[in-house]
């Protein structure tokens, strides 16, 4: 990584940090100066790019929700490892997933926990930048067709009943989780407690849909 790109991404950890604590609103050039050691110019060098529509304080937010926000479901999926796999341990694999990107956030930001403002950065880029609806309903789009395909694979293997319709179980499991993981945001990173209740959830919706 060469030393403009690390400057960078300590931008983005410390707007990350100030936009948790403060609304989009509220957080100033001069916070993101002290936070970062970067003079106004500075942060513009790395955040003004010519014939972008956003600048500044409007770019770093952009770039802070795309790092912390939709990164975090860009991984491709592996189809081969997939396949090798029953649909208990891929449910296992996703979830194993989402707690690997929140400790990845918690790392590099050097914060103990995320809590409930991290999902209210993406509402208030919703709000202030609303091109912003259209990037949630991609990853709507993107992770519901994951689900499809994991579905897909299991019925084929005869592991999962054939009349159930593949993309209408897959909004069942994507929504499922997505509150899950809001749950794991609000309470902090898995307990075994936990660990066990969200184990017992799946293996439940399991039963429901095995052959």
């Amino acid at each position: 990584m060469n030393k403009a790109q690390k400057t960078k991404d300590h931008i983005l950890n410390e707007a990350f940090k100030l936009f948790l604590q403060k609304s989009y609103k509220e957080v100033t050039m001069e916070e993101l100066q002290a936070s970062t050691g970067l003079s106004r110019g500075g942060l513009y060098h790395h955040f003004n790019k010519r014939g972008e529509k956003y600048k500044g304080k409007e770019a770093i937010f952009q770039a802070t929700v795309q790092r912390f926000f939709f990164s975090m479901a860009e991984e491709p999926l592996n189809i081969e490892e997939m396949q090798e796999r029953g649909f208990l341990e891929n449910f296992q694999a996703y979830l194993n997933y989402k707690q690997t990107s929140m400790d990845k956030i918690l790392k590099s930001t050097g914060l103990e926990e995320l809590d409930t403002n991290y999902f209210m950065l993406i509402l208030q880029a919703i709000k202030y930048f609303p091109e912003m609806r259209d990037k949630v309903r991609e990853q709507v789009v993107q992770e519901t067709k994951n689900w499809v395909k994991i579905i897909e694979l299991s019925q084929e293997k005869g592991e999962i009943r054939k009349d159930l319709d593949p993309a209408t179980l897959a909004q069942h499991i994507y929504y499922l989780l997505d509150g899950l993981e809001m749950h794991l945001v609000m309470m902090g990173n898995i307990n075994d407690e936990m660990y066990k209740e969200i184990t017992t959830m799946i293996s439940q919706l399991y039963d429901l849909i095995k052959r």
